[in-house]
C-alpha cells in the first residue's frame, strides 16, 4: 500500500527530533542547500509540482534493526507537501488553529488518488510505526553533509562530524498526551467543516 503512494508520511521518531542537519548549520550554509535543492527540483515542488514557496526537506532512512537514521538527501516541496510529510506537526498546527487540516488531508487524497478510508489507513500504519521507532535511541548519520558541522562550542549541541546520537526516552506524560492529541484530531475528520476555513 505505502509504496503505491507517491506523497509520504515521513514521521521522525521522538528520540531524534532536533537531531537534523538544519538545526546545526550557521543559516547561511543551510540556505545554500536549501537553493540547491529548489534548483534541482525546478523551482516546483518535486512531489506535485505545485509552484511558489517551497520548503527544503530532509530525506531520511530508517535502519530498523541497527536502529540508524541515515541523511539520504534534501527534497524541495509545497507547503502542503511539507505538511504531509510531518503529519504529526500539522496536527498540532491545526489543533492550535494555526493550520486548516482538513486541506492538507485533502492535498493527500489528490496527489495519491486514494480514498479517505486509505489515508485513515495508512495515518494509522504509519503513527503505530513512529510510536514503535519512538521506544528507542538512534545514531542519526548526516553522511556527506555530517562535514559541514562546525566543532561543538558552549553555544551549541555537542554533535560528531558524521552522526548524533539519541537517547531512548524516560516515560512521560506529555508524549502520551501530544499521541492523544494527534489521534484525536485526525481520526475521524469531520467532513462538515466549511469551504474556504
Amino acid at each position: 500500500m505505502v509504496e503505491d503512494f507517491k506523497l509520504t508520511v515521513e514521521l521522525v521518531p521522538e528520540t531524534s527530533w532536533y537531531s537534523n542537519l538544519r538545526k546545526q548549520l550557521p543559516r547561511k550554509q543551510w540556505d545554500r542547500i536549501r537553493q540547491e535543492a529548489i534548483a534541482d527540483a525546478d523551482q516546483r515542488c518535486a512531489i506535485c509540482g505545485a509552484d511558489g514557496p517551497l520548503f527544503c526537506h530532509e530525506v531520511w532512512a530508517y535502519d530498523d534493526s541497527q536502529r540508524i537514521q541515515r541523511l539520504a538527501g534534501f527534497a524541495a516541496l509545497c507547503s502542503l507537501c511539507h505538511h504531509i510529510k510531518h503529519l504529526g506537526m500539522a496536527g498540532i498546527l491545526a489543533r492550535e488553529g494555526r493550520l486548516d487540516f482538513e486541506r492538507v488531508a485533502e492535498h493527500f487524497l489528490a496527489v495519491n488518488g486514494c480514498s479517505r478510508s486509505a489515508f485513515e489507513k495508512y495515518q494509522s500504519t504509519v503513527f503505530r510505526q513512529w510510536r514503535k521507532r519512538s521506544n528507542v535511541g538512534w545514531t542519526v548519520e548526516l553522511g556527506e553533509w555530517g562535514s559541514l558541522i562546525k566543532p561543538a562550542t558552549e553555544s551549541r549541541a555537542r554533535v560528531g562530524h558524521a552522526s548524533i546520537k539519541s537517547q531512548a526516552p524516560q516515560p512521560i506524560d506529555p508524549l502520551a498526551y501530544l499521541l492523544r492529541s494527534v489521534v484525536r484530531l485526525v481520526t475521524p475528520i469531520s467532513r462538515t467543516r466549511s469551504a474556504g476555513v
